[in-house]
């Protein structure tokens, strides 16, 4: 592992020259395009609505003190207001927002086994077993995306990073509840006896607890379509704010949070832009 990580320093460093010609050219024919065709940056306020499948991953199982996870699923929805930077081809996001999720983690069965005693004051081996557990979360989080990325012929993507801060998060167990006792006197267990407490698969659940609050930060990937093309003729003569409306698909990935699961949201999103203080430009160049 030490060797990988030693090979791919070196191989930054040997490439660094190349990597910022590229950058710096890059961003030189981004200049002299915006020279050539009078344009300048505008900027937008956005707002945009989203809606997804939620999920938590586990890569390792047996881990000690770790709910093995058998499966994870949820929804998520969220609201997000900020600004777009938009630079010819070069699209720069920024906002802050708020989501709420609801989502349910199916976990291995728990079973423990100690001695205690009933209700007439006699020791038994008790044997209890927990079965179809689901975790069943509500959370309420804060969220800010920094967003790059860029647009052509209306197609667009981004990519980035999102921070996502739970403000509230509360948790309550579900499942079915066994339990069995051995006497050292009686041959066979006492099992399926309510009377006495021995119940079997009774279902249970536990109050709602709320959890302390938990942050993550997420590499996003956003791609889709503009679906309308404000910047007409009329719009531009008129100077009147350009209004825009995208729709595309998003994909979040958990690589820093302090929660035992990795989080996962694939989802899709609508968006409008509308733009800030409109100039006077070049008809011609601009988009029909």
């Amino acid at each position: 592992m030490q060797h990988n990580r030693n090979h791919n320093h070196l191989w930054f460093q040997s490439n660094i020259v190349i990597i910022l010609l590229f950058v710096c050219t890059f961003v030189g024919a981004e200049m002299q395009a915006a020279k050539l065709y009078n344009s300048s940056p505008i900027h937008y306020f956005r707002t945009d609505l989203g809606v997804g499948f939620d999920c938590d991953l586990q890569y390792q199982k047996g881990q000690p003190g770790i709910e093995d996870l058998l499966s994870s699923k949820g929804v998520k929805t969220g609201l997000t207001l900020g600004y777009r930077l938009k630079y010819q081809h070069f699209i720069f996001d920024v906002g802050v927002g708020a989501n709420y999720g609801y989502k349910v983690n199916d976990v291995a069965d728990r079973f423990d086994a100690y001695e205690r005693k009933d209700s007439d004051g006699d020791t038994f081996l008790g044997e209890d077993a927990w079965r179809e557990r689901g975790f069943y979360y509500n959370n309420i989080a804060l969220t800010v995306p920094l967003l790059f990325g860029g647009e052509w012929n209306r197609f667009y993507f981004l990519l980035g990073a999102k921070l996502d801060f739970n403000l509230q998060t509360n948790v309550k167990e579900k499942g079915l509840y066994t339990l069995i006792g051995w006497y050292d006197y009686y041959l066979d267990p006492f099992e399926n006896m309510p009377n006495h407490g021995f119940v079997t698969d009774e279902p249970y659940q536990t109050p709602t607890l709320n959890m302390p609050n938990t942050y993550q930060v997420a590499a996003c990937l956003e791609f889709g379509y503009r679906l309308t093309g404000s910047q007409t003729v009329y719009a531009v003569m008129t100077r009147q704010p350009a209004v825009d409306v995208y729709l595309g698909a998003f994909v979040e990935y958990g690589v820093l949070h302090n929660t035992v699961f990795t989080p996962l949201t694939v989802g899709v999103k609508a968006t409008m832009t509308v733009e800030v203080k409109p100039k006077l430009g070049c008809v011609m160049c601009k988009e029909l």
